[in-house]
């Protein structure tokens, strides 16, 4: 085990015992518990997909990121406009959302072919209300600044998003691609959002596309 997941591990087993109480008492749990969880979870799904420490980047809500490929085409400026494709996945890899319409169908198909489904049978309809046969496929657009982001066409996505999306869209030109992994309060939080369950570390492929120079 590397130093940096024994002190996590022995931050968490810290705030583990703070929590703890006695009785009928309810003691909220810290949002520093979930955060250590969330960061073990992140480091481990890295490692197991063959990215060691040296090739993973972090910001400092917790986001941690891999740049998979860098690209060779154009390079991406501030002020640029920026058209991408994405893919949000779980650390069990299993595909919530995309902007890939032979990702998304293929999601779909795999649903209709399994006649059992999903243990919960509500999640598996919540899938296939997710990926509909007509559902419109296309890239998003941000406005890359130093300044900040901004999404023309309004797209709404968590904080986590644009965070690692801030932090490594300079690393990369068009046909390069990056993983970033978000934590769970950068995500969607303790409430969940449709098929994402509450505390939910959540995974994005992100894909330049295309670059227009202002």
């Amino acid at each position: 085990m590397n130093e940096m997941r024994k002190g996590l591990l022995a931050i968490f087993v810290g705030f583990i015992l703070l929590a703890c109480g006695d009785g009928d008492v309810l003691i909220q749990e810290d949002p520093r518990i979930q955060f250590i969880k969330d960061s073990t979870l992140i480091i481990d799904y890295l490692n197991e997909n063959g990215h060691d420490e040296s090739q993973i980047g972090n910001t400092p809500s917790g986001i941690r990121y891999v740049i998979l490929d860098s690209g060779d085409m154009v390079s991406i400026d501030e002020s640029d406009i920026v058209t991408y494709d994405y893919v949000g996945k779980f650390l069990s890899d299993s595909v919530f959302d995309t902007s890939i319409e032979v990702i998304g169908d293929s999601v779909r198909m795999a649903l209709l072919e399994d006649s059992v489904g999903l243990a919960d049978k509500s999640v598996h309809e919540a899938y296939l209300v997710q990926f509909p046969e007509d559902r419109e496929y296309k890239p998003l657009v941000i406005t890359y600044a130093s300044n900040g982001w901004t999404s023309p066409s309004g797209d709404g996505v968590v904080d986590g998003f644009f965070e690692g999306m801030e932090a490594t869209l300079k690393y990369l030109k068009t046909g390069g691609e990056v993983l970033i992994v978000v934590p769970s309060a950068e995500a969607y939080g303790i409430n969940g959002r449709g098929l994402i369950p509450p505390n939910t570390v959540l995974a994005f492929n992100i894909l330049p596309v295309s670059v227009t120079k202002q």
